[in-house]
């Protein structure tokens, strides 16, 4: 939990904190599978959108367009000179100048 970017974003915080933010996890899962039982409805991943059989067909479906839309725009295409760098949506090319270290800059 203590790393950058992490829960405190950046801010210190004291091992008791954390304890109380994370120690209550156990018990809202425990909370959840009581209201669950009560409730006779078992909910699991599989009912999750993204398992769904037309998400996975429409899944399925963008992979190939991709896929085809690469073959005809390779990003690594070294036909011209090897080691260039090509934008894969405006087909530009970086010259020997491009740094990504200065990206930012």
């Amino acid at each position: 939990m203590k790393i950058a970017g992490g829960v405190t974003q950046g801010r210190g915080i004291a091992d008791s904190t954390l304890s109380r933010w994370v120690s209550p996890c156990s018990i809202n899962m425990k909370v959840s599978e009581v209201l669950e039982d009560f409730c006779e409805k078992n909910f699991v991943s599989s009912e999750h959108v993204e398992f769904s059989p037309s998400r996975e067909s429409q899944d399925d479906s963008d992979l190939v367009k991709l896929f085809n839309w690469l073959l005809l725009h390779n990003p690594l295409n070294v036909s011209c000179r090897k080691h260039l760098l090509i934008d894969i949506v405006s087909g530009l090319l970086a010259n020997d100048k491009v740094n990504c270290d200065n990206a930012k800059r």
